[in-house]
């Protein structure tokens, strides 16, 4: 669904700083919906809102393929945006759920686990890509989420319908990032570098067409980053220190902004590679943290960081949409700088060094 919208998006639109709203669509929804996605996945947490929100996000991209084919590309990114809205709403349901079952000292394992079916799946989705554009062109994204559809109904067989017991109060998630100095030490930082690597990680599709690239590129590209967060998530298996993994996680990140820099379609896939070793990596010390607060809030604890994260990520977006135009290699610059300042925080703030494992 993904590939064939951002894909066909960018050949309508054929401006890079035009395209920042397709760019930049998951970004705003998460900003929008992601606290309250969190909220009432403590609050209710059960499968019919997840199950709603499935078929809103399939009924958006179906409008959004079918304005496409119409050669209309203002109602075309509306209802892309419109999927988004529901895409994290369901998203904040199925991560709390999740991370509420696995315990503490397996989260490195359990992380693993959830890439190695996810990641299989989706490579085979990508490599079949191209051939399905070819036949089908936009409608592959209709494929796509029949397809998708298949899974939300299994996946909400293991999701409860059962109510909180504990009445949350909507701001308790908001006082809880700020006040638990591990969560904010672990989080915060994050929300920053992800800030940074968003300028590449969300324009694959129009950096490899810059670049004259092709479907093939950018197919490579996404599979490399696809199989990047499954070695990742597995490495960070091997790992139980805390500073060894943000070392990783910066290393990473570097790579991402280096692998810009000889404007080459096929490098795009090593930047994408840079994003979901060292997300990766990081993730461990991020939902262990996440376990050191208190049970009942966890979504909308996920739900405050990802407002703070694509608040900053909608910044870097938009500069990235201007940069590419007119001045592409200020776009590395600015991402070794903020990489930078993520290392930084992390040198001189010890709070996010926590115990990985059992």
């Amino acid at each position: 669904m993904e590939l064939t919208l951002y894909w066909l998006l960018y050949k309508v639109i054929n401006n890079p700083f035009l395209y920042v709203p397709v760019a930049a669509a998951q970004p705003i929804s998460k900003l929008g919906f992601s606290y309250i996605g969190g909220y009432i996945a403590d609050k209710y947490n059960n499968r019919k809102m997840y199950l709603t929100y499935s078929v809103l996000n399939r009924a958006s991209i179906l409008l959004s393929a079918l304005f496409v084919y119409l050669d209309n590309p203002l109602l075309a990114v509306i209802f892309f945006l419109a999927r988004w809205a529901n895409v994290t709403l369901g998203a904040q349901v199925t991560e709390t759920t999740i991370f509420k079952k696995i315990p503490k000292e397996e989260i490195a394992k359990g992380y693993y686990y959830i890439r190695l079916g996810k990641e299989i799946l989706e490579i085979a989705g990508i490599l079949s890509w191209p051939i399905l554009l070819s036949y089908f062109q936009v409608w592959t994204a209709g494929i796509g989420a029949i397809v998708s559809e298949i899974g939300v109904i299994i996946l909400s067989r293991f999701m409860s319908n059962e109510r909180s017991k504990k009445v949350i109060s909507f701001s308790q998630g908001i006082k809880e990032y700020f006040s638990n100095k591990t969560i904010f030490s672990v989080f915060f930082p994050l929300s920053i570098i992800e800030g940074g690597i968003g300028m590449v990680y969300f324009f694959p599709a129009a950096l490899i067409q810059l670049m004259h690239g092709t479907a093939i590129e950018y197919t490579v590209a996404e599979v490399v980053g696809s199989l990047s967060r499954l070695i990742g998530s597995w490495v960070s298996t091997k790992i139980t220190s805390s500073v060894k993994l943000a070392i990783g996680s910066i290393l990473s990140y570097l790579l991402v902004f280096i692998s810009l820099i000889p404007k080459d379609p096929w490098l795009v896939g090593l930047g994408l590679f840079g994003v979901g070793f060292g997300d990766s990596l990081y993730a461990v010390i991020f939902y262990t943290a996440l376990k050191m607060s208190r049970n009942e809030v966890y979504g909308s604890i996920l739900g405050i960081d990802e407002i703070v994260t694509n608040s900053i990520r909608l910044a870097y977006e938009g500069v990235a949409g201007l940069l590419y135009s007119i001045a592409y290699y200020a776009v590395p610059l600015l991402g070794f700088g903020t990489t930078l300042v993520f290392g930084i925080f992390l040198l001189f703030n010890k709070d996010w060094r926590i115990k990985i494992g059992g």
